[in-house]
């Protein structure tokens, strides 16, 4: 019962009772941004492929490629906030760990064909960053494939 002697339930909300580290009046991100390209991966390196500062959210995005030869050991990954929250690991990995379904995490492995050489990852959101979000691309096999990606986020 709360104080007025009315059930819980039927009480109107008191801020100034709450310990809200933050009360959200308005959508906290802006407008949905997409940023998207295809660049030549860099041999025996990694790429940056994607840089986003400020504060937000990425909803999801891919790392997508179609190669000439096996790449199976080359990692897509990403870095938010200089690397608080990071993940890069091989297709090879996460095809052998099972990172093919979406109840996997961040991370989902959508093609994984060592035969005709085509791999891919999708990022799944949200991932907040307070400072930065980088999708990265590192090439292990001194070829220079071309690497598709895309990344759909919001800043405030």
């Amino acid at each position: 019962m709360s104080p007025s002697g009315s059930p819980d339930h039927i009480r109107a909300i008191d801020i100034r009772l709450q310990g809200l580290a933050q009360m959200q009046s308005r959508s906290m991100y802006g407008n949905l941004l997409q940023s998207r390209g295809s660049t030549a991966a860099l041999a025996n390196g990694t790429k940056e492929l994607i840089s986003v500062s400020g504060v937000g959210v990425v909803y999801g995005g891919y790392i997508f490629l179609d190669a000439a030869a096996s790449q199976k050991t080359d990692q897509p990954g990403f870095s938010a906030d200089g690397g608080l929250q990071t993940f890069q690991d091989t297709f090879q990995n996460l095809f052998s760990m099972g990172h093919n379904n979406a109840n996997n995490g961040l991370v989902q492995l959508s093609i994984y064909d060592d035969d005709n050489y085509v791999y891919g990852v999708l990022f799944n959101g949200p991932i907040t960053f307070e400072n930065a979000f980088i999708l990265v691309y590192s090439e292990a096999n001194g070829n220079t494939p071309t690497v598709k990606y895309c990344l759909m986020y919001a800043t405030i």
